[in-house]
């Protein structure tokens, strides 16, 4: 089955992390509340701009990586310095630390 034009498209445009809201909608409150005591994933829901940090799994810290990737230059920007701020470390050189963690 061949993927259209339009397919395409969406499978490569930038999905914003979700906000406060649609965390506690998704995963309910008592995971919301824990995922908005940690810093990075209250700045991602408070900003709407994709972060690389530690998950779970590696693939959905791929996931991120790749969303992260599709973002606007600007953003990734602000993401950045963001994550100096956090970890110390760019976005891409946090996502090669953390993906030879799997």
């Amino acid at each position: 089955m061949a993927i259209t034009k339009l397919g395409r498209e969406l499978m490569n445009k930038y999905d914003p992390p979700y906000s406060h809201k649609q965390i506690a909608a998704n995963y309910g409150d008592s995971v919301a509340k824990r995922l908005m005591a940690d810093e990075a994933h209250a700045w991602r829901a408070d900003s709407g701009i994709e972060l690389v940090h530690r998950e779970p799994t590696r693939s959905e810290l791929e996931r991120i990586y790749s969303n992260w990737l599709l973002m606007p230059k600007r953003l990734r920007k602000i993401s950045d310095r963001k994550s100096v701020e956090l970890f110390g470390k760019d976005n891409a050189s946090h996502y090669r630390e953390l993906v030879g963690l799997y």
